[in-house]
């Protein structure tokens, strides 16, 4: 039962579980999930994990691509750096995809477009993204291409959201950090601490210490050779 579930999943005719389990003794779908695990593993297969970071840098290679055949050649070397930083900006948007619903509803490539958009508008790129969008789109129906413009603008929108949620909640929590090392911090190295201005000041005062002894010493050696001189 288990061979035949797999292999519809593996020979690209896969279905559902609904469709199995009318027939008797068939596994419960967790008993099923564990035998298709034990069963790949005896088999030796691996398992291709989908995610977009694939994706983005195979739609970095092709704007790459697209830009030397519509831009001039001299304006290549400015537009190339802002595809690099654009690219690297996507992939914090990339990041903060995979931890919503995004990774469930879009495809993995529609996430990475959605990430290079997010991440051009970072860089004053997004409207070099948007003319590569719409020359990619340009076979595609006008339903089709604002459907999907529509589905780019929701990974952009919700991958900055969570971005900003991320970058909150870490705020939060850096404050706490910081009041848990104010309370266990040693007082001896806290500058705003009584303990350690006393400290500075006994340092103080044994530094001017110091300096008197050697200012005494200095005099007294002086007297001692106009003594002998007298």
């Amino acid at each position: 039962m288990t061979s035949v579930f797999l292999s519809a999943k593996v020979e690209n005719v896969l279905k559902p579980y609904d469709a199995f389990k009318d027939i008797k003794n068939w596994p419960s779908r967790d008993v099923l999930l564990e035998l298709e695990f034990a069963l790949s593993r005896g088999i030796q297969f691996d398992y291709m994990v989908y995610h977009p970071y694939f994706p983005l840098r195979g739609v970095m290679l092709d704007m790459q691509e697209h830009l030397k055949i519509t831009r001039p050649r001299g304006e290549l070397s400015a537009l190339f750096q802002k595809l690099f930083d654009s690219a690297e900006s996507a992939k914090e948007y990339v990041n903060a995809a995979i931890l919503t619903d995004l990774i469930f509803t879009h495809s993995p490539a529609q996430i990475a477009w959605g990430a290079l958009l997010a991440g051009a508008k970072k860089h004053d790129f997004d409207d070099d993204v948007e003319r590569y969008i719409s020359a990619r789109l340009v076979e595609e129906s006008p339903e089709r291409r604002v459907e999907f413009r529509s589905r780019l603008q929701e990974i952009a929108e919700q991958s900055r959201m969570q971005i900003e949620c991320d970058q909150k909640a870490l705020k939060a929590q850096a404050g706490e950090i910081d009041k848990k090392l104010k309370d266990c911090r040693n007082p001896e190295f806290d500058r705003a601490s009584l303990i350690y201005q006393r400290n500075v000041e006994a340092e103080q005062e044994v530094q001017r210490e110091r300096k008197r002894r050697k200012v005494e010493e200095a005099q007294a050696r002086q007297k001692d050779r106009e003594r002998v001189f007298d």
